[in-house]
């Protein structure tokens, strides 16, 4: 599963939006503003099968990588 994901520069998850695969034409994106980046990222396997919201809460952006990691436990949002 592909996102669109707008991160700031830790790498927390400010929005994000599912990229499907089999969609022709323009899929809303959010836009980065000041000291934001955007990207197009695979969800990682194991996380595939939560909401989007969860994504957002307890993953993040690998600045090096460029690819999604968990949180450290100390900095995850809460689930609800």
């Amino acid at each position: 599963m592909k996102i669109h994901v707008l991160h700031d520069s830790r790498g927390r998850i400010l929005a994000a939006v599912h990229v499907p695969p089999d969609v022709e034409g323009p899929v809303p994106r959010p836009v980065a503003g000041r000291g934001q980046k955007a990207l197009d990222v695979e969800v990682p396997l194991e996380f595939r099968q939560r909401g989007l919201v969860t994504i957002c809460k307890i993953l993040r952006v690998d600045g090096k990588t460029k690819k999604l990691v968990p949180q450290p436990a100390g900095r995850r949002v809460a689930e609800k």
